[in-house]
């Protein structure tokens, strides 16, 4: 009846409480639990079934899997971000010194083109974040990440063959740099065919992709052991080909998902774990979740089966979004307050972020009086701390499940503005911190920026919202490609002037982010509230 439906639905859905057979009314009478702790669980409205993705092959490859992705992400995800290494090469190659009026120095004209070369690449990076994600969501994972392998395996070819015949120098690095989300994205979905270790895949992803600033650093020992960049070029894409046919051969055609209700439940029930208990008879309980759930057995047997726990999530501490089953029409998400606050920490946040490794050579260089040598150590030391941010990865996610997103962005913009102080200090050594806190930077703000937008505005329009924002972004970035041609003395001095106080209006984002939350109450933190303070 109507009314036993609407009292189970409060005491199983809402209160967290009732046995499997509470449920089964609920859901269905032919609701079944399934007996494989490798499958993943999904309840429809009449039975408990698996989803057709081949699920049972792929978990029992899944560290193959992860061991492939991780390669990919290190060898072609982010290489571009050690362009510090391969800027040296360049200037070694003497590339682009035919702009210079004396033969064999090195000129400012040299070095701006060798720098519009990362500024335009590393915008087109940010862009390409949008077209790789509709790439993804038509033709899936194995498709996507083939073809954004083989457009990098395609670049680093006609880098080896660049030269003063073949000036594609320019082509081949924004062929690396655009390629390198569509490897990346292609990756996260591998994290789900290890249900409780999630986050753990994803860090091993995340870290991989920031090991990869690296690669260049290697490029740039085997180019000092007398190495041409031909060979090192070939030699690279040997094992990125080998990686390629791999996930090719070892990749789905649509990417694996969790299972769960649709967003139009009042609280999903989400899987936690297997059990091996049995129990012949329906139990109530009053705690969050269901520790023993039991299965319809013939009378005649008395056989123990293994049989999922589930757990039930209270609705006050679901997002706003999940609890009024709306996240808001995809307009009233890009006009609320919380996307242009968003938007506009992003961006200042963005563009200093990617102008540092193109500039900090220059910026060494001016710093150490000079001196070649001591530049190039420098160089070495900035290419090997940039990986090392994503140790900070736990102490960012304990922070903002400790303190809320107001504390995390709080330290990300202060590490931001320590970052930016340390460079307008004169002194070479001081750097080596400047390096560390950006490193940190860095890190926190890629892994705030995801955070954020699915904690504000939930998944229904991700892809959408993350792509407009990082395309802005890289727009915005091309702003540096005239800012190359300036005068020394106003890149070391009187930008990094402005960079500080650009740097120092990041904090405010937190002071939004806190009043937010607190006018808000739990439909702020859930997303909806920031909404209400611009309708348009």
């Amino acid at each position: 009846s109507t009314a036993r439906t609407a009292y189970l639905q409060k005491m199983v859905l809402e209160e967290g409480s009732g046995s499997l057979a509470d449920l089964r009314a609920l859901r269905g009478s032919d609701a079944r639990p399934i007996d494989d702790p490798a499958l993943q669980y999904v309840f429809t409205p009449k039975k408990i079934t698996t989803k057709s993705v081949d699920f049972d092959s792929s978990f029992r490859s899944r560290n193959l899997l992860l061991f492939v992705g991780c390669c990919q992400a290190f060898f072609g995800a982010g290489i571009l971000y050690g362009w510090a290494s391969l800027y040296t090469i360049f200037i070694e190659m003497g590339v682009y010194n035919e702009l210079c009026p004396s033969p064999g120095q090195i000129c400012d004209a040299q070095k701006a083109a060798l720098q519009n070369i990362y500024t335009v690449a590393a915008s087109v990076n940010l862009a390409s974040q949008f077209p790789w994600g509709i790439i993804l969501d038509r033709f899936g994972p194995r498709n996507c990440c083939g073809f954004a392998s083989l457009l990098t395996t395609f670049s680093i070819v006609l880098l080896a063959f660049s030269g003063p015949k073949v000036p594609c120098f320019m082509a081949a690095v924004v062929g690396i740099g655009a390629a390198g989300p569509g490897v990346q994205i292609s990756l996260f979905h591998l994290s789900e065919l290890f249900p409780g270790r999630k986050n753990t895949v994803l860090s091993f992803l995340s870290g991989s992709f920031q090991l990869g600033f690296v690669v260049f650093l290697l490029w740039k020992q085997l180019f000092s052991a007398g190495w041409s960049l031909a060979q090192v070029c070939l030699a690279h894409c040997a094992p990125l080909l080998l990686l390629t046919v791999m996930g090719l051969k070892l990749y789905p055609d649509k990417p694996f998902k969790p299972s769960h209700l649709p967003v139009t439940q009042a609280s999903p029930l989400l899987p936690r774990s297997s059990s091996s208990s049995s129990s012949s008879s329906s139990s109530s309980s009053s705690s969050s979740s269901i520790d023993s759930v039991p299965s319809s057995t013939d009378s005649s047997s008395s056989r123990s089966i293994r049989t999922p726990k589930f757990h039930y999530s209270s609705p006050s501490s679901q997002p706003a979004f999940r609890r009024y089953g709306k996240v808001g029409g995809l307009l009233q998400q890009l006009c609320s307050a919380s996307f242009f606050c968003l938007l506009g920490w992003t961006t200042i946040c963005l563009f200093w972020a990617n102008w540092y490794p193109g500039a900090v050579v220059e910026q060494l260089y001016a710093k150490t009086g000079g001196d070649v040598a001591y530049t190039r150590t420098l160089t070495n030391y900035f290419n090997i701390v940039l990986p090392m941010g994503v140790v900070v990865i736990p102490l960012f996610g304990w922070l903002t499940d400790r303190m809320g997103f107001a504390a995390s962005i709080l330290f990300t913009s202060s590490c931001g503005v320590v970052w930016t102080c340390i460079t307008a200090i004169p002194s070479a050594p001081a750097q080596l911190l400047a390096f560390v806190t950006y490193s940190i930077f860095r890190t926190a703000l890629f892994s705030l920026l995801f955070a954020y937008l699915a904690k504000e505005f939930g998944f229904k329009y991700f892809g959408v919202l993350s792509g407009v924002l990082l395309a802005i972004g890289g727009c915005v970035g091309f702003i540096a490609v005239p800012l190359h041609t300036f005068p020394d003395q106003f890149l070391n001095v009187g930008l990094v002037n402005i960079q500080l106080v650009m740097m120092s209006l990041t904090p405010l984002f937190a002071l939004y982010e806190h009043c937010n939350s607190r006018r808000g109450g739990e439909g702020g933190r859930g997303g909806l509230g920031g909404m209400k303070k611009l309708d348009l």
